[in-house]
């Protein structure tokens, strides 16, 4: 007896496909369009707390981290472990007490 899953749904990406004709040249998911932007702003913020004035090569910068932090989290997302699990269980961890250290 065989029987059927329904992991054919999960397996879809919520991404915006756009009219016909009209796409993007590449596939990502919603969450990864409003990180992208939490994080650039992020990148830009910091970059003027530094001291780096604001430039062609500055915003290209920006972008180039930007495209990395979103790549490297967004493998690690997915319908089992959305963005706010990881948010969750990172803060969590964060904030854990750690047994005290014994002197060396």
């Amino acid at each position: 007896m065989q029987l059927q899953t329904d992991d054919d749904v999960y397996r879809v990406d919520a991404v915006w496909l756009g009219p016909p004709k009209l796409t993007f040249p590449w596939r990502a998911r919603y969450v990864s369009y409003a990180l992208g932007l939490l994080v650039l702003v992020a990148v830009m913020a910091v970059q003027r707390r530094l001291g780096i004035p604001f430039g062609v090569l500055s915003t290209v910068w920006a972008l180039v981290v930007t495209v990395v932090v979103v790549r490297f989290v967004g493998r690690r997302v997915d319908d089992e472990r959305p963005l706010g699990h990881l948010i969750g269980s990172w803060w969590t961890d964060v904030r854990t007490p750690r047994p005290p250290r014994a002197p060396r």
